[in-house]
């Protein structure tokens, strides 16, 4: 590594360092059908691994619909060392605006992501009802 990368990696420590505030209480992750509160967005940085961030939206129907946080998380490491990627361990929160000052493209790409979640969702839905409805009429 060179002496300017060193430094732009010490910088992003720092900003995440003092951006980032405890979870005194992580959200409740919760759905039925898409609709409920879960993590829509993901970017993962090697420099940070195995932790990652994630953004937390509330849903419907696999739509983003609010309450939006984002949050520097990990998944436990299950009895046969593998991660447990059912669950999440929660190592802090960032605002939005502190996130982008650190990954200018991030929040873009998490949100990009969950919009395109929602709508292969909403696809699925469609063809569905259309193979329900063309069925029906047989």
């Amino acid at each position: 590594m060179t002496d300017e990368t060193d430094a732009a990696l010490q910088r992003k420590f720092d900003l995440l360092n003092s951006s980032l505030r405890a979870v005194p209480e992580p959200p409740r992750l919760y759905t039925l059908n898409g609709s409920g509160g879960q993590f829509v967005g993901k970017i993962e940085d090697p420099d940070i691994s195995p932790k990652f961030f994630g953004l937390y939206s509330r849903t419907f129907a696999h739509m983003p619909t609010g309450g939006q946080r984002i949050f520097l998380l990990s998944h436990p490491v299950k009895p046969n060392g593998q991660p447990d990627l059912g669950a999440y361990l929660f190592h802090g929160e960032i605002s939005e605006d502190d996130f982008v000052k650190v990954y200018p493209q991030g929040l873009g790409d998490m949100k990009s992501g969950a919009w395109m979640k929602f709508l292969i969702a909403a696809s699925i839905a469609v063809v569905i009802a259309i193979v329900v409805a063309v069925a029906k009429h047989r």
